[in-house]
């Protein structure tokens, strides 16, 4: 990562199928104080094969009652907002 820029993880990016992907990768790579460097789902093989697609860095997994707690959250999906704000 660059300095000066602010990294930035993505949660539950599949290429060619997901907001994150399709909308989200796009604009974060246009804007010069971003840096996309880590990519995590809920399997790692799928958080590996995302991290190759879309040239990310890091992959990882997200364990069950993960105690991660998100910065920006970004979503159009009612399902996940409602599931984000029991966070």
């Amino acid at each position: 990562m660059a300095q000066g820029k602010i990294g930035v993880g993505i949660i539950g990016a599949q290429p060619g199928r997901s907001w994150a992907a399709i909308a989200h990768m796009p604009a974060l790579r246009a804007l010069p104080q971003y840096d996309v460097v880590a990519v995590s789902t809920t399997k790692l093989e799928s958080a590996q094969a995302a991290a190759k697609a879309l040239d990310i860095p890091l992959a990882s997994a997200i364990p069950p009652n993960s105690s991660i707690i998100p910065r920006s959250i970004w979503s159009r999906s009612p399902s996940k907002c409602r599931t984000i704000s029991n966070w």
